[in-house]
């Protein structure tokens, strides 16, 4: 195995992965090459994000949502005035997407949603998931998506 090991640390959010958010990988040589990084734009100064999405199972009180782009690491809890009525079967509502919005579990500054992005919108019970939504990939192209 190579030297140094390459140690990878994840953040806490939404959970930690199996208990632990630091991982050790070691390579066979010290000139190995990764083609999955690639540079990130920041997002756009007055951008905004639709999101519709249609629920298996009518709303009820006890139940949140919260929007999550992996790639972005990007979450926005989904708040009072975005929910939908209780017993509605449709969460829609816009929302800026911007820094007052949106956390980014990685630290650092907003970045664009790009097609390579997993946009989700996951639906909870308390702390326990009880839905997944993943949109289809898009760009961001403007300011409102």
């Amino acid at each position: 195995m190579g030297t140094p090991a390459v140690e990878v640390s994840l953040p806490d959010v939404p959970m930690p992965i199996s208990g632990s958010t630091r991982y050790r990988a070691a390579t066979y040589s010290r000139r190995s090459r990764s083609t999955s990084i690639r540079a990130r734009q920041a997002a756009p100064a007055g951008a905004t994000i639709a999101v519709s999405v249609g629920l298996p199972s009518p709303y009820a009180a006890t139940e949140s949502f919260l929007i999550y782009s992996i790639g972005t690491w990007s979450t926005h809890q989904v708040v009072m005035a975005e929910v939908p009525a209780v017993a509605a079967t449709t969460l829609a509502f816009t929302t800026p997407y911007d820094a007052a919005h949106f956390n980014t579990v990685s630290g650092r500054a907003l970045e664009k949603i790009t097609a390579d992005d997993i946009f989700l919108a996951l639906r909870y019970v308390g702390s326990d998931l009880t839905g997944v939504f993943e949109a289809v990939p898009f760009t961001q192209t403007g300011t409102t998506w």
